[in-house]
């Protein structure tokens, strides 16, 4: 498989017209903006090529061609610049994608559900490093310490860099935690996905107003997938 990934960490988005002050601590107050406010999100894509030869591929009929996975959490979002006759405001919002375009043998008797991938099945956990099951995605960003307080940190190395923090964890002197060369350690987005074709959103607080009319506050799940198993009377 040839594959290509996207990933990023604690970024802000903003969909819609208008253009938001990034550089504000409340960007998304920012006057003339309507449409969707994102902050603190989290995200990683990842895009499986297949690298079979044709003649190999021919009889799936572009079943196998490529498969695609998504992982996102937003601290928040809500929909700015409806006024009073539309508010929407949501916590910890999360996306779990997990599909293919194509069918198993589309346009004949024989189609199918897509074909995708079973991230933990194909990628497993390594105790050794350290790492779970599934794909990490690098999101460009690195882990820290817990503790901040950087000025009580007992230095484990001075020329190399290494100090020990209140945790007993290796980090530098920003407080980045260190692997055991002494390389800063990425903040990975694990896809994780099983064999089963995943389209998910789930939200942890959502708080609506419509018109002053219809108000709604709770938690919010939506899942297609995975396949089950039914007994028939």
């Amino acid at each position: 498989m040839a594959v290509s990934y996207f990933g990023a960490s604690d970024i802000n988005v903003f969909v819609g017209y208008g253009s938001p002050d990034f550089d504000q601590d409340k960007w998304s107050e920012t006057s003339g903006l309507f449409g969707f406010a994102f902050e603190g999100v989290d995200f990683a894509y990842a895009n499986m090529q297949t690298t079979l030869p044709a003649v190999l591929k021919a009889p799936f009929l572009g079943a196998l061609d490529g498969f695609y996975a998504a992982k996102l959490n937003a601290q928040s979002a809500a929909f700015v610049g409806g006024g009073e006759i539309l508010n929407v405001e949501a916590k910890n919002l999360e996306l779990r994608l997990n599909d293919n375009d194509a069918n198993w043998f589309p346009g004949t008797p024989l189609e199918m559900g897509p074909a995708v991938i079973d991230w933990a099945a194909s990628f497993p956990a390594d105790d050794e490093a350290g790492t779970a099951a599934g794909l990490g995605i690098k999101t460009g960003a690195y882990l820290k310490s817990e503790d901040e307080d950087t000025s009580e940190y007992a230095v484990e190395d001075e020329a190399l860099g290494y100090y020990t923090d209140s945790l007993g964890q290796r980090v530098n002197a920003q407080g980045f935690l260190l692997d055991d060369l002494g390389a800063r350690i990425d903040q990975l987005i694990t896809l994780d996905f099983d064999g089963n074709q995943r389209l998910g959103v789930s939200v942890e607080d959502m708080r609506m107003d419509i018109a002053g009319f219809i108000h709604a506050q709770g938690s919010f799940n939506f899942e297609k997938g995975p396949q089950q198993l039914v007994t028939l009377g």
